[in-house]
């Protein structure tokens, strides 16, 4: 990012001290300063402020001048701190004046199965016939302070954190938690892919077997029910990162409405500005 572009505020799902280093190294590879936010931080252009984890980040206009705010309000949908939390207090304290990018790893409600190959579609198509049949806890719980005395921001503003959006599925898909796509994805990779290589090689499953078999398995993307596919790097700085994880990037173009516009395997949607009424 220049210099000279608006204030940014950021949330990454990222548990204490985590966001703190993450913050630090931004700050040394961006030409803008990157900070973990602070309570009553200006807001200002050429810089960026990172939610700190366990508290959520929200934005506020104070006799003309943006401020970081920070909650210890319940999480909002799992999260605290929540992107939710942030984007509906830039929706009331900014408007048409505010840019929103949401990045995720991977589609949420309205995933394409027609994406995966054959083998990962019919193993999407298990998992989203298990889920179905399974019940959902409804989440719940109360309390916690905005951390200054300006009466706050959060749930208690907009009713419950539930609120519909709409995007490239209108209809209700089973599929509703992404972390649980992600582990499903995950213990598919080990125990169809992984495992079954380090046992073909005889000899005991122990660590570095398994490691082994796990660094020759090289999937393309769209072999695993959540999109990805798989191939562990074996660059130091990487090392053992997967290298086709699965990441989309969603654009509000509407209040409320999204459309997936990157990768192109699951665009619904492309890249655009959408200036919203005034």
């Amino acid at each position: 990012m220049p210099q000279d572009c608006p204030g940014i505020v950021i949330v990454q799902h990222m548990p204490e001290n985590f966001t703190r280093m993450f913050a630090e190294r931004l700050n040394g590879l961006c030409q803008i300063n990157v900070k973990e936010a602070e309570h009553n931080d200006p807001i200002l252009p050429g810089h960026a402020y990172i939610a700190p984890g366990g508290k959520h980040l929200w934005v506020k206009r104070d006799e003309g001048q943006l401020l970081c705010k920070l909650s210890t309000e319940p999480p909002m949908n799992l999260h605290r701190p929540s992107v939710d939390f942030l984007f509906l207090s830039c929706a009331k304290f900014l408007g048409a004046d505010a840019i929103g990018v949401f990045a995720s790893d991977r589609p949420t409600a309205g995933f394409q199965a027609s994406a995966l190959a054959p083998e990962a579609a019919a193993a999407y198509a298990r998992f989203a016939a298990d889920w179905a049949a399974a019940s959902k806890a409804a989440a719940g719980g109360a309390g916690g302070s905005a951390g200054d005395g300006d009466g706050g921001y959060g749930a208690r503003d907009y009713g419950t954190a539930e609120y519909t959006i709409h995007g490239p599925a209108e209809d209700p898909t089973a599929e509703q938690d992404e972390e649980a796509l992600a582990g499903y994805s995950a213990g598919w990779a080990l125990f169809r892919h992984v495992l079954p290589g380090a046992a073909a090689k005889g000899g005991a499953l122990d660590p570095d077997a398994v490691a082994s078999a796990a660094r020759a398995v090289d999937l393309p993307e769209g072999s695993l029910p959540n999109g990805a596919g798989l191939r562990f790097s074996n660059d130091s700085a990487r090392l053992g990162q997967n290298e086709r994880a699965a990441a989309v990037i969603w654009q509000w173009q509407a209040v409320r409405t999204y459309a997936f516009v990157w990768p192109p395997t699951y665009a619904t949607g492309s890249i655009d500005f959408v200036p919203l009424a005034r």
